[in-house]
């Protein structure tokens, strides 16, 4: 029985005792523990499945982190595995190389580094007249890149990084 019949019950049990002028018969009395009892089951049975979904929920939460952390082993691998071959081509000064299964070749890229403590007020005003940054000084780190790449000397608050990777195809 659901929990909305055990109610409807009730009601129905509340429309007799007000149909026998606010007396409790015997009949409305066995009807009435009858259906307590049943509602009684009912919650129960309600609350040991709140319960052992509440597990559930801790149990998966704990899945979760195991399997993040197993996710971020493996993407540690692969960048391992990575910087392993990018090695190996840079020691043995081959840029490309052919295998029965891939083609490898090396190339350099480079990321930009802002050093922010370092860009005073009035420069960031500049680095955005100039859309090399948007007023939330979300840096354009294409635009500087661009723009800084050539310069003989970098501004302080600005650093190249190269970095050397492998690509199979």
């Amino acid at each position: 029985m659901k929990l909305n019949d055990l109610i409807a019950e009730f009601h129905e049990l509340e429309d007799l005792i007000i149909e026998a002028g606010g007396e409790v018969t015997p009949e409305i009395e066995t009807l009435l523990n009858s259906n307590s009892e049943a509602m009684n089951d009912k919650l129960d049975k309600y609350e040991n499945l709140k319960r052992y979904l509440k597990g559930q929920i801790e149990y998966l939460k704990s899945q979760e982190n195991h399997y993040k952390k197993r996710r971020n082993a493996l993407s540690n691998t692969i960048k391992w595995i990575g910087e392993s071959q990018t090695s190996v081509l840079m020691q043995t000064d081959k840029t490309k190389l052919k295998t029965d299964e891939y083609n490898y070749s090396i190339r350099r890229t480079e990321s930009v580094v802002i050093d922010e403590k370092n860009i005073s007020p009035d420069l960031d005003k500049d680095l955005i007249k100039q859309d090399l940054a948007e007023s939330v000084m979300k840096y354009n780190r294409a635009e500087i890149k661009k723009k800084y790449k050539d310069e003989a000397e970098l501004p302080v608050w600005l650093e190249f990084i190269e970095k050397w990777s492998v690509t199979a195809r």
